[in-house]
């Protein structure tokens, strides 16, 4: 039995929350567009989309069951891209300035120590590897466009590197981009009257 439900899903934003997203709406839909306006690094490289991708990172171990939801066995693709796995409250001295060293002790769970970048790039490659997801580096979101009864969004305006406009008309829009302009232009121009 089939879990499809709709045509076309688009997601806008390739960080950690638009790879989720796409990856958990994918069995849904044919077709999963992933927007994004920077170029997507092939290797774990900071973008410029993501200004504390340069900040140490950890993935806890909420995190890591979620993920390992989404992405089967990610932890050991994790691994094996080069995160390290400890102890929480062991592996990790956390100092601040004017106080003494803050005490260590086990926190009861292990945690991956990685960069953002890894963490993404991982996500990225296995998200690639579903055969109804495609990734659209250097596509700028211009807008979400209403539908004629203005109750419902239908098509994702973007741009290209070369300013080129495209449109995707799409059943499901996600917004990822982590700034909420694309929804919150379309939430100003939809008609938010009671229904009848």
């Amino acid at each position: 039995m089939s879990t499809v439900v709709a045509e076309h899903a688009i997601v806008i934003g390739a960080g950690m929350g638009g790879l989720a997203a796409a990856n958990a709406v994918a069995p849904y839909f044919n077709n999963v567009s992933v927007l994004d306006r920077d170029a997507l690094p092939e290797g774990p490289d900071v973008r410029p989309g993501t200004p504390q991708a340069k900040h140490a990172h950890a993935l806890l171990a909420g995190g890591s069951t979620a993920l390992e939801a989404l992405f089967p066995r990610i932890g050991t693709d994790l691994f094996k891209a080069g995160a390290i796995k400890g102890r929480a409250g062991l592996a990790l001295r956390y100092e601040q300035p004017g106080f003494d060293p803050f005490p260590q002790r086990d926190l009861g769970f292990d945690a991956f120590f990685l960069s953002r970048p890894l963490l993404e790039n991982v996500c990225r490659r296995r998200l690639t590897q579903e055969p109804n997801v495609e990734l659209r580096h250097r596509s700028r979101v211009a807008d979400v466009a209403a539908s004629s009864d203005q109750r419902e969004a239908f098509t994702v305006l973007y741009e290209d590197d070369d300013g080129k406009p495209h449109s995707i008309s799409a059943d499901l829009v996600v917004d990822a981009s982590g700034r909420a302009v694309p929804t919150m232009s379309l939430l100003d121009k939809l008609d938010t009257s009671p229904l009848e």
